[in-house]
């Protein structure tokens, strides 16, 4: 069984990423509500269709230095919402004001 605050899902499909254990470079992508990479599932090889890669691409031009981000995803922030609050920064973020609207304090 997978812990939740580990893993990763993509909410449009059952595929999910658990770095608990084990895991690459890409478990250290920081979250932001104006990300700047966007994550597909690709088939390459002949690859069995059913275990796709997970590839991450630029959603923009991203500068020298730049850090790298991906939007965790609403099944992500449902949970942790609960123990803290986005801290992404953006004008447009859509988790810090949640939890103020929800009048939960973090």
């Amino acid at each position: 069984m997978l812990e939740r605050n580990t893993t990763f899902q993509d909410e449009s499909s059952a595929y999910c990423v658990d770095a608990k254990f084990k895991g690459n470079v890409s478990r250290f992508i920081n979250h932001s509500c104006e990300a700047n990479l966007v994550i597909l599932r690709v088939v390459w090889d002949a690859n069995i269709r059913h275990f796709p890669h997970i590839c991450f691409y630029a959603r923009r031009d991203i500068q020298q230095g730049e850090e790298l981000t991906i939007d965790y995803g609403n099944q992500w922030w449902d949970v942790k919402l609960r123990d803290f609050s986005c801290q992404c920064g953006s004008v447009a973020c859509k988790y810090t004001n949640a939890i103020q609207l929800c009048g939960i304090s973090a």
